[in-house]
């Protein structure tokens, strides 16, 4: 969870077509932080919800768009946005 890690990651993201990415709701307390995008790691959670489309959430949560820190487990699974391809 190293700066220099996220900013690798974005870059990844920006010059290859990844089509989907897949968020666990899985809280991170070893790492000193609990929630991807909240807690660590938020300029690539906002890199992905600027790029990328919510299709599909998987797993205990009824909401429609739970938060990742929300109770239970899910799996978001975005898809790049046709623009950015």
């Amino acid at each position: 969870m190293l700066p220099a890690d996220e900013i690798a990651a974005i870059e990844t993201l920006r010059g290859l077509p990844v089509r989907y990415v897949l968020i666990v709701n899985r809280p991170m307390r070893e790492f000193g932080a609990e929630a991807f995008g909240r807690d660590f790691y938020q300029d690539l959670g906002r890199f992905v919800e600027d790029n990328y489309r919510l299709i599909k959430v998987c797993g205990e949560s009824i909401r429609t768009n739970p938060q990742i820190g929300d109770p239970g487990f899910f799996i978001k699974i975005y898809e790049l946005m046709k623009s950015r391809k």
